[in-house]
């Protein structure tokens, strides 16, 4: 695929930027799907729309193609799925909900974790228009486990929770915005994605830049992919004990995240970088995992799909814009240096972000920062307090 685009890294690197930020973006579509079919319907659509996708990538000959192909194809499918498997954890666990919400996204560490692997050889030895064909074959599993969604315990679900939500028939609901502890996990969330994934995305060609080999740099995904399952396990642990902050949890995460992509840019060898992924790794898990215990705490049971709805569609676009920035800063200056330097900035100031507003409110109001953590932040009893706010 990179040499579809002639050896340039921001056209490669908005492919894949793309089709992860359409899973975000088309949080409101899917959200729809899954409050209208079902999560078992919207499963099964998004496997099949992944499934088309790689097997029709696997024949473009342009670069252009994929944006259709893969980027909005994939994208949707995978919107569809990650949506639906979000909204069933909150429809059959509460006791436990945060340790369920960290083993259902430990998917991701583990697919790293073996994936990235197996899908670098094979990229090395067959090509990836083989290796896309291969994929095709395996992504239909998927459906499989969609269709162990039981559909009496989303009706009773909806029965229960989402009454005053079926009132309303128009899905764009605007509401949750008078939610202020939402607005500041939704923006805080969507700056720290601008940064958060451009290591991800640009880690085998820094490595390249600086002296290691392809095969030795893909491999560092395994030490992603690991650190990540055990960060979403710990963490989903750790958010049920009633004593702990979610809050804090999520905030400190990040703030590891942006100083360690300052710190990768003095790294000199495999081990420096080895280190640097394992603790973005688990900061990732840590980080996923929270926003989406926050997302569910912070709002109503019946607005759950829409809280995770409104939070991916806004982060979309700066996770959509992030490695490509990078990527054009890289074939600039010649150098991954300065983006990763921007990368590391910005996700610091996301997480950040709501002590500044806690500032702000203690200018204007003047509560003791005490008070501040006992309001906005008491996320333990099972909802994000918004008392400080009003």
């Amino acid at each position: 695929m990179y040499q579809l685009t002639l050896r340039r890294v921001s056209p490669a690197a908005w492919v894949g930027s793309l089709a992860i930020a359409l899973v975000f973006f088309a949080g409101h579509l899917s959200g729809a799907l899954v409050r209208r079919f079902g999560c078992r319907f919207a499963t099964l659509l998004g496997g099949f729309l992944c499934t088309m996708s790689l097997l029709i990538s696997s024949f473009v000959t342009s670069i252009l193609h994929l944006y259709l192909t893969y980027s909005l194809l994939f994208g949707l499918g995978s919107s569809f799925m990650f949506s639906s498997s979000l909204v069933i954890v909150s429809k059959y666990f509460e006791k436990r909900r945060s340790l369920a919400t960290g083993i259902m996204t430990l998917g991701q560490g583990c697919g790293v974790l073996i994936l990235g692997p197996v899908l670098q050889k094979s990229i090395d030895h067959l090509g990836w228009r083989t290796t896309f064909r291969i994929m095709s074959t395996v992504v239909p599993a998927l459906c499989l486990f969609g269709l162990t969604y039981s559909p009496n315990v989303e009706s009773e679900a909806v029965n229960n929770a989402e009454t005053q939500e079926k009132k309303n028939r128009c899905d764009i609901d605007l509401s949750i915005w008078k939610e202020r502890t939402f607005i500041a996990v939704t923006l805080s969330a969507s700056i720290m994605m601008f940064g958060h994934y451009v290591p991800q995305i640009h880690l085998v060609q820094y490595c390249e830049d600086i002296g290691i080999d392809t095969d030795a740099a893909s491999t560092l995904f395994v030490y992603y992919g690991a650190a990540s399952c055990v960060g979403r396990i710990v963490s989903g642990r750790v958010l049920d004990l009633p004593r702990v902050n979610k809050f804090y949890v999520y905030q400190a995460a990040e703030l590891v995240v942006g100083i360690g992509t300052l710190l990768v840019t003095l790294a000199t060898s495999y081990l420096h970088i080895a280190i640097f992924i394992a603790v973005y790794g688990f900061c990732d898990g840590v980080f996923i995992t929270s926003l989406n215990v926050l997302l569910m705490k912070c709002v109503s049971p019946s607005k759950t799909s829409l809280a995770i709805a409104w939070e991916m569609q806004m982060s979309s676009f700066f996770q959509a814009s992030g490695p490509p920035v990078a990527g054009l800063m890289a074939d600039f200056y010649k150098s991954y240096t300065p983006a990763f330097y921007m990368a590391g900035a910005v996700v610091l100031v996301g997480a950040c972000l709501p002590f500044m507003l806690l500032c702000s409110k203690n200018e204007r109001k003047g509560p003791t920062p005490d008070h501040f953590c006992d309001t906005m932040y008491n996320v333990n009893a099972g909802s994000v307090s918004d008392s400080f706010w009003l």
